[in-house]
This record gives structure tokens, C-alpha cells and sequence, in this order.
């Protein structure tokens, strides 16, 4: 397991230390180039940005993946 503090604590419940798992996923968000506002989700395969949406857009599903839409009145 990877260690993000240095040191073991089991005292803690083992919140200083993240499984390999856990590491490969924070290595996969830094190679993602997001920005505030976006949202991440895993489309079925990788873990993926959807760039924020503009204003009046609503979020929506197309073949299950998410997408901005206009708005409705």
C-alpha cells in the first residue's frame, strides 16, 4: 500500500495509508487536464472530464453518458 503521510498510524483505522487502488486513481485525476466547474465521472472504461456547461444548460444523459443541453423554459 501506498503511504501518504510517511508513517504507519494503524491507531487511526488506517486513514494515513491508501490501497494501490486508491493510488492509481489520484495518479489518473492529475493527468487530467480539468478546470473549476468541470465534472469527472468513469464512462464505463476511463475516468473522463466533462467540461462545464454555460449558462441556461441543464445536465443530461445521452446513452447513459452525461452531456449539457439547453435549458427548458
Amino acid at each position: 500500500m501506498a503511504n501518504i503521510f510517511g508513517v504507519n498510524n494503524p491507531g487511526i483505522g488506517g486513514l494515513d495509508e491508501i490501497t494501490d487502488a486508491e493510488a492509481l486513481f489520484l495518479q489518473n485525476l492529475e493527468s487530467l487536464p480539468y478546470q473549476a466547474g468541470d465534472i469527472l465521472y468513469h464512462d464505463g472504461t476511463n475516468l473522463t472530464r466533462l467540461a462545464k456547461g454555460s449558462d441556461g444548460q441543464v445536465l443530461t444523459l445521452a446513452s447513459g453518458l452525461p452531456s449539457w443541453a439547453a435549458g427548458g423554459g
